[in-house]
């Protein structure tokens, strides 16, 4: 059984994305690595590294951490996501 993905990729993996969240958190993140299963859903998600957030007040440790922590959300969570354009130096 394949369960919905919300359109995510593995061409997604290592490029910078903008994820809405079914809670109205908007989190520029990294996509670091799908999650995907074939027995249920609860196990599909998305790994991530937090680069900003709508609401710092709930990852304040996460975003002052160095090396950066990976976070991961389950895939019913995650309401639209978009590529962010590639920041150039």
């Amino acid at each position: 059984m394949h369960f919905d993905m919300k359109g995510f990729s593995a061409e997604h993996q290592g490029k910078r994305l903008r994820i809405e969240f079914t809670d109205g958190e908007i989190c520029d993140t990294e996509l670091l690595m799908l999650s995907t299963c074939d027995q249920h859903a609860d196990c599909c998600g998305i790994t991530f590294e937090l680069l900003k957030t709508n609401r710092p007040e709930k990852h304040a440790t996460t975003l002052q951490s160095t090396p950066p922590i990976a976070m991961w959300s389950e895939i019913k969570f995650v309401k639209s996501f978009e590529v962010l354009e590639a920041e150039t130096a």
